[in-house]
């Protein structure tokens, strides 16, 4: 087993304390552990755990609160091979319902302080707080992103899009890292990471997305026309023709909406066009 600086903080927490979904909590930290060994079953097995001790489809319970900086540390200190599944987790942890983001019904700006999210489940600011943790590794996302795999740096692209209290620091890397990325797929979901984020967080992202949407590569094109469309900018010329190819699409690589591309572009053609959306 690595060497772990950070053990003697994981064992002297109170686990047994903390309010999990199912399990003993008590045994969070021997799984958290266990993340760092050599044995594939074992790590994917305490991975599993985990995620049925800290969450229930949508709802996070506390220990989550206490497993996520944990989580951020395996990643951080690269104690893990799992660094994808974790990613995934944090991306679940962050919204458990993706759509509550993409579509506007839940904005984190509006509830730093943990209130008014009983629509969501949370009746103790639990929800805000575990977003707040998983934005603590904005660092170790930007990091992924330059050096993880193909799956790591879409993963980490996603994350990135979720904290636009951030969007002035993540936007110039987002930027940056798009000129030099070769996967299509990453390239297309930097793109909608920097529609969701752009917003006036920086002057170059309107011009590089609109240049974008005459790109050779068909995915990226539609990554450049969901970001343009998703930026307010109304009425430029063929983003509705790409948004339809994209809402034809079945699947894409691209990781919002577990790859249901197509039905964001549906959704924004929708709001182009000033109807009522069809969800």
């Amino acid at each position: 087993m690595p060497i772990i600086s950070w053990l003697s903080e994981l064992y002297e927490k109170n686990w047994g304390k903390l309010e999990v979904a199912y399990g003993d909590a008590g045994r969070l930290p021997e799984h958290i552990v266990a993340l760092t060994t050599n044995d594939d079953a074992a790590r994917r097995g305490a991975l599993l755990e985990i995620q049925h001790a800290i969450m229930a489809e949508d709802l996070k319970f506390e220990a989550a609160l206490h497993v996520t900086p944990f989580l951020l540390n395996l990643l951080r200190d690269n104690l893990t091979v799992e660094r994808l599944e974790i990613l995934r987790l944090l991306r679940r942890l962050t919204f458990g319902n993706e759509h509550e983001y993409i579509f506007g019904y839940f904005s984190p700006e509006e509830h730093r302080d943990g209130s008014d999210t009983g629509h969501l489940g949370d009746r103790d600011g639990t929800t805000i707080g575990v977003y707040n943790k998983v934005m603590d590794g904005i660092s170790i996302y930007l990091g992924l992103l330059r050096m993880g795999d193909v799956q790591e740096r879409l993963q980490a692209a996603a994350l990135l899009s979720y904290f636009p209290d951030r969007a002035t620091e993540t936007v110039p890397h987002l930027l940056d890292h798009m000129h030099d990325e070769t996967d299509p797929a990453v390239v297309a979901t930097i793109e909608i990471a920097l529609g969701i984020l752009g917003r006036g967080a920086a002057p170059d992202v309107r011009p590089t997305l609109l240049e974008r949407l005459h790109h050779t590569q068909t995915i990226v094109r539609w990554g450049a026309a969901i970001g343009v469309s998703w930026d307010g900018i109304p009425d430029t010329p063929g983003v509705v023709d790409l948004l339809e190819e994209c809402a034809s699409a079945d699947r894409t690589p691209i990781p919002f909406m577990n790859g249901s591309t197509g039905l964001l572009a549906d959704w924004l053609i929708h709001r182009e066009s000033r109807a009522e959306p069809s969800f």
